[in-house]
């Protein structure tokens, strides 16, 4: 089986036996069964997850999280493999700014299944802001 698994991770799973990110791009579906050409995905990861989603809220405040890691690898790697020629890996600068927008997208969209309330012991406090004042503690 190719790809990233969630064992190559350590002992984080994902939902059962989905992979991270597919990096056997025969397995990639770039075309998928509609006439619709907006639906066509030009790049391995899947940043909606819901691995993602648990990954990027675990995160520390200061620490920087990419879910599309694996484009960002490609489009590296592809630099490195041309000399740094950007005009030759244009492709896969493409395919990295559309899973990033993809990303943010769905963010913004539904931004309750991205954020995590750090605070839960006290979440009255933050309820009560409603006229937007600054609290203090």
């Amino acid at each position: 089986m190719s790809g990233v698994s969630a064992d190559d991770k350590g002992n984080e799973k994902p939902e059962e036996g989905k992979l991270l990110a597919e990096t056997d791009k025969t397995q990639v579906n770039y075309t998928p069964d509609s006439e619709d050409t907006g639906s066509y995905k030009y790049y391995p990861d899947d940043p909606e997850s819901t691995w993602n989603r648990f990954r990027f809220q675990a995160k520390g405040d200061s620490q920087y999280f990419d879910p599309c890691e694996e484009s960002s690898k490609l489009s590296m790697k592809c630099l490195e493999l041309n000399n740094y020629d950007r005009q030759l890996c244009k492709e896969y600068f493409d395919a990295y700014r559309e899973c990033k927008k993809q990303w943010l997208q769905s963010r913004r969209r539904d931004k309750s299944q991205w954020e995590w309330d750090r605070d839960s012991g006290d979440s009255t406090a933050a309820s009560d802001n409603s006229d937007g004042s600054c609290i203090l503690m």
